[in-house]
């Protein structure tokens, strides 16, 4: 069956009322549709893949309703966790506020470093299935697998500058085993701001136990990242302005070892990313790819600098 025409049933089934408009379609973890009911009402249907947990995305519809209740901007979900096709699908109001897209400037980037703190703080009492925790495959190479990986994809031309930056990366991460509930896809993207205020946060199914320095080394590389505006990861300068922001929410500085940490997982989620692309678009036909892959091969290892010690 078209996905549009499933997707088209399965709105009419749960809102009782037919799609008489297509806004958009994004490629996300699965797809994501924006729909215009008859009544006028505007919805957003995001289709996912049928390996995703389903009793942790129905406890992140829960959370996503307590943290609406909480002040947190979110779009409502109109719907329990749905069967569509072979995966799931939810559906949720739109919500789509007028945002920047640039995720590079000051304010905005200070609103994502204080906010990320704040959703943190705001969600720690609630509660969601627990995924197992990435591991090793192999003692030869420095990349990790997730939970329902069996083997890292080979890349037939890999490239042993980005094994060895992922290598450096790799040492200076620490297993931290306090674990803490976040929004793992901190960025411009599902995070929107408006003049240095968060205006809606999307894309709830990323909610999940990881460490504190962990997400910190993420968010500060990747919070400027919008793929249809072309945006890129950040800069060491506002990598390390995007930590410093970060530790003033918190009120306290990260020792040394925390930052060289931090660091240490900033750029070896650089090095995931460009090693995705390599494989997804080995002859660099994409740009934005190629950007990730250029940031990683020319200046990765200035993010060690930026707020760890010096290489």
């Amino acid at each position: 069956m078209d996905v549009r025409r499933m997707v088209a049933e399965l709105v009419e089934s749960q809102m009782s009322d037919r799609v008489v408009k297509w806004l958009f379609c994004q490629a996300s973890t699965g797809l994501v549709f924006g729909v215009v009911l008859g009544d006028g009402t505007g919805v957003v249907i995001k289709t996912l893949p049928s390996w995703m947990d389903r009793r942790s995305l129905h406890q992140t519809r829960v959370m996503q309703s307590v943290m609406i209740e909480r002040g947190f901007p979110a779009p409502e979900p109109l719907s329990q966790v749905l069967r569509c096709g072979r995966g799931h699908a939810l559906i949720d109001e739109m919500l789509l506020p007028r945002h920047t897209k640039i995720g590079s400037r000051r304010e905005t980037r200070e609103a994502l470093a204080f906010g990320l703190y704040e959703f943190a703080t705001a969600i720690a009492d609630q509660r969601m299935p627990k995924a197992k925790r990435l591991k090793v495959v192999e003692a030869d190479t420095p990349w990790v697998l997730y939970e329902g990986q069996s083997t890292p994809f080979r890349l037939q031309d890999e490239r042993r500058w980005l094994a060895n930056l992922a290598w450096a990366a790799r040492e200076r991460m620490s297993e931290d085993p306090r674990r803490m509930l976040v929004h793992t896809d901190w960025r411009i993207e599902n995070v929107l701001v408006s003049s240095g205020r968060i205006v809606a946060i999307y894309d709830w199914d990323s909610l999940s136990y990881v460490s504190e320095i962990s997400i910190v080394g993420q968010a500060a590389m990747f919070h400027p990242i919008h793929w249809r505006t072309r945006h890129r990861v950040a800069t060491p300068a506002g990598f390390a302005s995007f930590v410093d922001m970060y530790e003033q929410a918190r009120g306290g500085r990260f020792s040394q070892d925390e930052r060289d940490s931090i660091a240490g997982w900033g750029v070896y989620r650089l090095c995931e990313l460009a090693r995705h692309y390599q494989h997804a678009d080995p002859r660099g036909r994409s740009s934005a790819r190629d950007g990730v892959r250029s940031v990683a091969k020319t200046i990765g290892e200035e993010y060690f600098a930026a707020i760890g010690r010096r290489v």
